[in-house]
C-alpha cells in the first residue's frame, strides 16, 4: 500500500488546541496512521500514513484548520519495501 508523509506546520501557541483536536479526531477508515513525530519546539511535525490515495488523508487534514500541511507520496527505504526495488530498478534502467 502506498505511503504518504505529511509535513505539518503551525504556530507554537496553537499546539494545545491542535493536540486536543487530534486526540478527539475520528481517523479515516480507509487510511492507516503509522507514525507521528512532533518537533521539540512544538511548531510542527510529520506523520506517516498508508492509504490507496491521498484523498482520505487530505480530507482528514481539513478538519484541523490551525495547521498547514503538505502531503508527499513516499517510498520506504529502510527496512526495504517492495517500492524500493521498483525505484532502484527505474534508476538503473
Amino acid at each position: 500500500m502506498p505511503l504518504f508523509v505529511v509535513i505539518h506546520r503551525w504556530k507554537k501557541e496553537h499546539f494545545k488546541a491542535i493536540a486536543k483536536k487530534i486526540i478527539e479526531a475520528k481517523l479515516p477508515k480507509d487510511a492507516k496512521l503509522c507514525s507521528t513525530i512532533v518537533r521539540k519546539d512544538k511548531a510542527g511535525g510529520w506523520c506517516v500514513w498508508e492509504a490507496e490515495s491521498e484523498k482520505p488523508i487530505t480530507s482528514f487534514l481539513k478538519t484541523i484548520p490551525e495547521w498547514e500541511s503538505e502531503v508527499v507520496e513516499a517510498a520506504q527505504w529502510f527496512p526495504p519495501s517492495p517500492d524500493l526495488y521498483g525505484i532502484m530498478h527505474a534508476l538503473i534502467s
